[in-house]
């Protein structure tokens, strides 16, 4: 099967031209994309921003993306689509230059398609770019199958511009009405999608849960968390992965670590691991609040969070939104319990008492209860860790593959693929 995927960028460590972007979409298409390719799959691969000369890597394709290409394969028309939208939607000049960039590099793009015999496309996200990328698909009658990574439109602790927002909401109406296969990562984004439509059930809605590297590594020596941070031996660590802002909720963790106990506070720490998106406030918080055993780590390398795994005894997310929650697998890796909401979309794809404990009630005091009780019971960490092998990259690619094998028979089970 040849498949041409289509993420507006990827994330690669080991290569300078695909490291700028730093995020977990970026991780997870680039995971997504070598691991279908690891399978046998011809994998050609194009984004928006990784402007490359093209290669080959870790068996993917990747189609080159520079200046020349995009504008030799240019057109009037696409610019004249490109300001239509811009006046229709009155769009902000920064908003106006990405649109404009969109429709322009579609040249480029018809062109690829054009030249080679894909079986499949694989969209990735919704937005402005999707339209003249299925506009193409259609064209030249080609399958194709999008995939969300969680729904922008529908929590307030996202704030998108409201043309985006109906953007996705459109996307969803079409692709019920069209017959479009659409992916989503967990449950509770496509319980959300069927709410918003009014329907029970739909064949073109899929779940295909995020996979993770399942492989267990040991942690370096170079790197001893509890050196860095002034841990205790006795001390238990609780921790926190993901970018600090509104949506992933830390501020609530820290309200709720002050209604604990004065003995279970002693006895444990929480790190805060990822990027500050706060412009330094929750940083002041720490210090305005003196809580000694709750530390900002920032951001850790990919490389080295799996010596916070290691070295960690609970995980702990609490999003007031999140498509699917991968910290929480990659905590399972490692053999830790994971202490989050009830309501978090992958619960239902993710759950199993003897690996997380979930809370129903979003107040502080029932997450200061659940942090109680977790650090009260007594966790079967071999079992964690072999409960995450249903999570594994190998599975999620399997799935994919045969997702595609189906819609290019027209054989669009009614069973979601879990």
């Amino acid at each position: 099967m040849k498949i041409l995927e289509l993420p507006t960028y990827v994330t690669i460590k080991e290569l300078p031209e695909f490291i700028r972007r730093k995020s977990g979409y970026g991780y997870m298409t680039w995971d997504i994309s070598k691991s279908i390719a690891k399978k046998g799959c011809q994998v050609d691969l194009l984004t928006k921003f990784n402007f490359n000369k093209g290669q080959l890597y870790c068996d993917v394709n990747f189609l080159k993306l520079t200046w020349l290409e995009i504008f030799k394969y240019s057109t009037l028309s696409l610019i004249f689509k490109a300001l239509q939208i811009i006046y229709v939607d009155k769009l902000r000049f920064k908003k106006a230059l990405y649109v404009i960039y969109y429709y322009i590099s579609c040249g480029y793009l018809e062109r690829v398609i054009k030249d080679n015999k894909y079986d499949i496309v694989h969209i990735h996200g919704v937005g402005y770019f999707n339209k003249p990328i299925i506009d193409i698909c259609e064209k030249y009658n080609l399958k194709y199958v999008t995939t969300l990574h969680g729904l922008n439109s529908f929590s307030d602790s996202k704030k998108i511009p409201n043309k985006e927002a109906g953007i996705e909401k459109e996307f969803l109406k079409n692709s019920e009405q069209n017959g479009n296969v659409v992916t989503v990562v967990s449950s509770g984004v496509r319980n959300s999608i069927l709410s918003y439509l009014k329907i029970s059930n739909s064949n073109n809605f899929k779940v295909i849960t995020n996979g993770s590297d399942i492989n267990y590594y040991d942690a370096s020596e170079a790197l001893n968390i509890r050196d860095k941070y002034s841990i205790n031996p006795e001390q238990k660590i609780m921790l926190c992965v993901g970018r600090i802002d509104k949506n992933k909720n830390q501020e609530q963790i820290i309200r709720s670590y002050k209604l604990l106990d004065s003995q279970i506070k002693k006895d444990f720490v929480i790190l805060f691991v990822g990027a500050d998106g706060t412009e330094g406030k929750f940083l002041k918080k720490l210090d305005e609040e003196e809580l000694g055993n709750v530390k900002f780590c920032g951001y850790v390398k990919k490389d080295d969070l799996q010596d916070y795994y290691k070295q960690s005894d609970y995980n702990i997310m609490v999003s007031i939104k999140e498509g699917f929650g991968l910290p929480i697998v990659e905590g399972f890796v490692y053999g830790l319990p994971c202490v989050t909401f009830s309501d978090l979309d992958a619960v239902d794809d993710l759950y199993n008492n003897k690996t997380m404990l979930t809370i129903q009630e979003r107040s502080d005091s029932s997450l200061a209860l659940g942090i109680s009780k977790m650090f009260h019971t007594t966790w079967d960490n071999e079992f964690i860790r072999n409960y995450s092998n249903q999570f594994s990259l190998e599975i999620m690619a399997d799935k994919y593959i045969n997702l595609f094998e189906n819609v290019l028979e027209n054989d669009i089970k009614n069973d979601k693929y879990s």
